[in-house]
């Protein structure tokens, strides 16, 4: 059996080449023309998947709008047959008593649309009670024929740029082709755009730099990290109080080590943990003072902090005793990155109009 091959189909069409052939035969093969078409409508409607029966609501009560008028006990009790106990007896009395307004008045009777007045309800499977959203009506409006957009007119109102200057009002319909480098920033007093104050070179070396100290400390960061990690999975670890909620592991371990009630295993362990935990949490600190010093340094760069604060920071920076050697010279390797794209910097701090001072 070939996959996809549909049994149902190439019967049907089977049907239709027999047509085919009768046709050829001329006017004299009608009827067994009409046998053949016969066939193949049989043949197409066995194809079809069987419907599941529903049972609706709506559907319920627009049949018994219908006997209600000719005879209204009937077409209750024939409906109770079905949602009696389904519903409330006070809900299936107000369906009724809107049948009953209907059909006292035929004139509303001719409008009247089931679909709208009761709800969209359905028994499933089990007879139970599913409540469905309603269908949407189709539309009755033709839509509004959308506009060419050679059509369209925008309007630019006037306002003046940063500079002070005025920027006259202008209409612009349909398609137009600005070149906006001929334009003048209206938020930036260098009257610069964005691409044009040199931001993109000025990302690019920011983020080398950034990745560049990341790079170096990872080899110790993931150490240090392993080295931690394989502490806390010891049993002392979890006899300890593990990791707790909120802090509450930490410090239990800490209430206990201080009160003299830790074995001294546990003890030989947690001062080993401790010095495991601070060594990786120190070399994640030492990578992060580097970089922030070096964002201090792009601002400095751009013109957003003062030669005056940027040397007191970097002294302070400098004498923290967490560096060793090597930490302050990929500091310094990294300054002289950024110095090569000082240009860039200084555009972009010209642009936003945040200069405090020149570097020179």
């Amino acid at each position: 059996m070939l996959c996809g091959k549909n049994e149902a189909l190439d019967s049907i069409m089977g049907k239709v080449d027999e047509i085919k052939g009768k046709l050829a035969e001329g006017m004299g093969a009608l009827g067994d023309l009409e046998a053949k078409a016969g066939e193949a409508l049989g043949e197409l409607q066995a194809a079809l998947p069987e419907l599941p029966s529903v049972t609706s609501l709506q559907g319920d009560l627009a049949a018994a709008l219908a006997g209600a008028q000719s005879d209204f006990a009937g077409a209750l009790n024939s409906f109770k047959e079905t949602w009696g106990d389904k519903l409330p007896e006070a809900e299936i009395q107000e369906y009724f008593d809107q049948i009953n307004s209907v059909i006292g008045d035929p004139t509303s009777l001719l409008s009247f649309d089931p679909c709208k007045a009761f709800p969209n309800k359905e028994l499933d499977d089990t007879g139970a009670v599913v409540v469905k959203p309603k269908v949407a009506a189709p539309p009755t409006v033709k839509p509004e024929k959308t506009k060419s957009f050679s059509e369209i007119t925008t309007s630019l109102s006037a306002k003046l740029n940063a500079l002070g200057e005025q920027v006259e009002a202008k209409e612009v319909t349909g398609s137009t082709q600005i070149d906006l480098s001929s334009l003048p920033s209206l938020f930036s007093p260098a009257g610069t755009s964005l691409g044009g104050s040199g931001f993109s070179g000025a990302m690019k070396t920011r983020g080398k730099v950034l990745q560049t100290v990341n790079d170096t400390f990872t080899p110790d960061v993931r150490a240090l990290r392993i080295a931690f990690e394989k502490e806390k999975k010891k049993p002392e670890y979890n006899q300890t109080g593990g990791s707790g909620i909120n802090g509450s592991g930490a410090a239990k371990r800490h209430r206990l080590y201080t009160t003299g009630k830790m074995t001294d295993k546990q003890v030989t362990w947690y001062e080993g943990f401790l010095d495991a935990e601070i060594a990786y949490q120190q070399v994640q600190d030492r990578r992060d003072a580097i970089k922030d010093q070096l964002l201090v340094y792009i601002e400095y760069l751009t013109g957003r902090v003062s030669q005056e604060n940027f040397d007191k920071g970097e002294k302070d920076f400098k004498e923290n005793p967490l560096f060793i050697d090597s930490d302050l010279e990929l500091y310094e390797a990294q300054k002289k990155e950024l110095d090569k794209g000082k240009s860039d910097f200084q555009g972009v701090g010209q642009h936003t109009n945040q200069v405090v001072s020149s570097v020179q």
